[in-house]
């Protein structure tokens, strides 16, 4: 008998996570992985405390990419999340496709609340941007928006780098 797999979310997530410190990115890999993202693209910017060497940032992403299988297993994921090479905010920033909504959570957002931001920029395909420990630099929240970023708050609380991408990606 055919069975349909209905696992999938209907809406596609990609998770930008700046590069957090100590094994953070490992926590947020698994639990990214069972929120349903179907990708989880690991970014370096100006404020992340971590610098790995091209030999070990392959390593590391070979590492976390198992962590991903692992976790997709776990919750009996019907497709393997995909955890992509470390690239720059500017890299990131400049492979958006056109279908696609870029949701950069800002701390110095007072504005927009992700909710708001979800109703007025309905979209099949997202992409949620969180920053390192030390959140980003106004020039680089000021390229974001440049770029066709949409800043959103996620509350009045400054959230931890992972507490934050695991809210993020659940109000999503």
């Amino acid at each position: 008998e055919y069975l349909e797999d209905d696992s999938e979310p209907t809406v596609k997530v990609r998770l930008a996570q700046c590069l957090p410190k100590s094994d953070k990115m490992e926590f947020i890999i698994q639990k990214a992985v069972e929120l349903g993202a179907v990708s989880i693209q690991p970014v370096n910017s100006e404020n992340c405390v971590v610098k790995y060497t091209a030999d070990k940032q392959a390593k590391r992403v070979e590492r976390w990419q198992k962590i991903a299988h692992e976790a997709a297993k776990q919750c009996k994921r019907a497709a393997v999340p995909t955890v992509e090479p470390i690239i720059t905010l500017k890299e990131l920033l400049s492979r958006v496709d056109e279908d696609e909504t870029v949701l950069f959570c800002y701390e110095a957002e007072d504005g927009r609340t992700l909710r708001q931001a979800l109703k007025t920029h309905q979209a099949e395909k997202y992409t949620v941007l969180i920053g390192p420990e030390g959140g980003f630099s106004p020039e680089e929240a000021r390229l974001c928006q440049e770029m066709g970023a949409h800043p959103v708050s996620l509350g009045s609380r400054i959230l931890r780098t992972e507490t934050a991408s695991l809210a993020a990606l659940t109000m999503v």
